[in-house]
């Protein structure tokens, strides 16, 4: 049974194969590798691009510079072309040391067994690597191979959602080095060009280079390797992708030093996110969605103007995009608030006037409560209160009567940033957005007359923001939500938030994992079996064959798990001063512990039996907790325990 850090695929699942090209791709927030397998390049079913990388706020694809294969000598056929047998095929991705592995022991047609075993990994340590090794290990033949590997420049018709954003460079140059393969492109909004070197590196038995070729659709290099019975050889391949600025190429890491560096930054990130569970399906599943929003942005994104790529299929409806981020960003707030800043930093330059409104509301979500959760004065009196300033704007300079709920809070919040800055800081605000009380003022006035639509004791959302109702209640909750409608004035009929969700959840009770979090975050409130249901759903959906190249993975819903365990269960709201706790944890749920970061200082939150118990970390000072109308302050030496079911 594998640990809660392995994702195993069954090989012969023939939609698991499927849905691994996406849900077993590698990244490290610079280059991402989707799960194509090397060999593919050699085969009938032609060549899928694997790699993109981010140039400029988007993901541009590369050459494919990881095709490999082998032969034996005088064979013509490379592996991925001739058939063999594959006994004891597995594909496991390593959680913890973000590594894709795959074995078998090949058997070809006269019986020559090979145990081949390959690992692949984007580095964490250093943003421009990425490394491939197949290891080789004759079992009852000895004899000499030959080494194949392509750098592949021809363009294919396989069109990848997941990379929907750049596209295909607009100029690519085949280089002809000294040693090794290169390329230069070009697909950046300055032309900045950039060169993709590949290095071929056999080890562990004697071997000498036997030829590179250099063509209009791409180029080769071979090695030929002399092989003993039961002695392994290791085949390295090592992409790198730099600027070109004219100096010559670092030669690439080795292999297994660049392993360990790679390793001990994930274990780096990983005590950022810690999750103690007793269920290891459950813990498994989270890390799962964990681990892809770390490889969307993680700390080798900081710096490179790096936001969340539009990972989900474009059959989705404008402005998704938008929520997908608002629901993710929460995740980096809590536990790594450098990537959150970085996000929101590339959201603040793109969030022009041209952008669908669904932005004008998602991109405040976003930055409000990541300021909730880190108290970052110096972000919020620069980029984020520039982009608040922008949003408002956008929202008042719109018919009234076109205003719902989500800008109504957008637009609140914008009236209030005078109270989160100090007076020095919001001078500055007011002076770099040539800000004035009385627009201020109008903000507060718009703010309070928005119509709320009502069908009995029913809140419906009208189209048109990217968000529909019960999305919105996931991310308001019932207390922000009956704020939210006592500030617009209305008279909100009474128990209208529980029939508003069971109303709208019975509404989105499809499959799609976003509506899944949705329905899990609104009904945790108001019913908990519901809600655990929903959740279940959609947090295993990744490891159960739905996040196939077609279909898309949704950040959003990575993200938004995670937030529905530490928001909606375990009652974890940041606010202005401190914390409110509110937990409404399933019966299903028990024996687990998170850690987020509130202002700097971590927070650990236990949940056993019928009561959480809270503890803040060593030298924090005293966290300030609402709960159930008190106010409490939890020391790190005086762990606080409540009740909660």
């Amino acid at each position: 049974m594998p640990d809660a850090n392995d994702v195993i695929l069954d090989p012969d699942d023939l939609e698991a194969r499927a849905s691994r090209v996406l849900s077993f791709a590698l990244g490290n927030g610079v280059l991402f590798v989707l799960a194509v397998d090397p060999e593919v390049s050699f085969g009938r079913d032609g060549v899928a691009d694997p790699v993109c990388f981010f140039s400029g706020g988007r993901l541009i694809d590369l050459p494919n510079g990881l095709a490999l294969s082998w032969r034996h000598d005088g064979e013509a056929e490379w592996f991925g072309e001739r058939p063999l047998l594959q006994h004891g095929r597995t594909h496991r991705l390593d959680l913890a040391d973000g590594v894709a592995e795959r074995e078998a022991v090949l058997e070809d047609a006269e019986g020559r067994q090979t145990r081949w075993r390959e690992t692949r990994f984007v580095s964490l340590a250093h943003a421009h690597v990425v490394q491939l090794r197949w290891e080789l290990t004759p079992l009852n033949w000895s004899g000499a191979i030959v080494v194949r590997s392509v750098l592949d420049l021809r363009k294919h018709p396989v069109a990848h959602p997941a990379w929907a954003q750049g596209g295909e460079p607009e100029q690519v140059e085949n280089l002809m080095p000294s040693d090794g393969l290169a390329v230069r492109v070009r697909r950046t909004p300055d032309g900045t060009p950039w060169r993709v070197d590949v290095t071929l590196r056999t080890s562990g038995a004697p071997g000498r280079q036997a030829g590179r070729s250099h063509e209009i659709g791409g180029s080769d290099q071979q090695h030929h390797v002399e092989l003993a019975e039961q002695a392994s050889v290791c085949i390295d391949v090592a992409m790198t992708v730099t600027v070109d600025d004219g100096a010559a190429p670092v030669s690439p890491p080795g292999f297994e030093p660049e392993l360990e560096r790679h390793r001990a930054a994930w274990q780096s990130v990983w005590e950022r996110v810690f999750l103690g569970t007793t269920d290891a399906a459950l813990q498994r599943a989270l890390r799962f969605n964990a681990f892809h929003l770390l490889q969307a942005v993680s700390p080798r994104s900081v710096g490179r103007d790096v936001g969340l790529p539009v990972w989900s299929a474009s059959g989705r409806e404008p402005g998704h995009e938008a929520w997908d981020e608002a629901l993710a960003l929460p995740f980096y707030s809590l536990h790594l608030p450098a990537l959150a800043r970085e996000v929101i930093h590339h959201r603040a330059r793109r969030l022009t006037a041209e952008a669908p409104r669904a932005w004008w509301s998602a991109a405040a979500f976003g930055l409000w409560r990541h300021h909730l959760s880190t108290r970052d004065t110096a972000l919020l009196g620069g980029a984020s209160g520039e982009l608040l300033v922008a949003c408002a704007r956008r929202w008042l300079g719109i018919d009234a009567q076109a205003r719902s709920l989500p800008a109504a809070w957008t637009l609140r919040c914008a009236a209030r940033l005078r109270e989160h800055l100090d007076a020095a800081a919001w001078m500055r605000l007011r002076e770099r957005t040539a800000l004035s009380d009385a627009e201020v003022a109008a903000w507060d006035e718009a703010s309070r007359h928005v119509p709320v639509v009502w069908s009995g004791d029913v809140l419906t959302l009208p189209e048109g923001d990217g968000i529909d109702t019960l999305t919105l209640l996931h991310l308001l909750g019932p207390d922000e939500a009956a704020d939210l409608v006592a500030h617009l004035g209305g008279v909100a009929v009474a128990g209208w938030y529980p029939s508003t969700v069971r109303h709208h959840a019975a509404l989105a009770a499809g499959p799609g994992r976003l509506e899944g979090v949705s329905r899990a975050g609104a009904l945790a409130a108001v019913d908990r079996a519901a809600s655990w249901a929903a959740f279940e759903g959609a947090v295993h959906a990744p490891l159960r064959g739905a996040a196939t190249v077609e279909d898309g993975l949704s950040f959003g819903a990575m993200g938004g798990v995670w937030d529905v365990l530490q928001r909606h269960y375990l009652g974890l709201w940041p606010v202005r001063d401190g914390l409110r706790l509110d937990p409404h944890p399933p019966e299903a749920l028990d024996e687990v512990a998170v850690r987020v970061v509130l202002a700097g200082h971590w927070v650990n939150a236990r949940l056993e039996g019928r009561r959480l118990t809270l503890r803040t970390s060593p030298g924090a000072p005293p966290l300030v907790v609402w709960f159930a109308g008190e106010v409490h302050e939890v020391g790190p030496d005086a762990p606080w325990s409540v009740p909660c079911r």
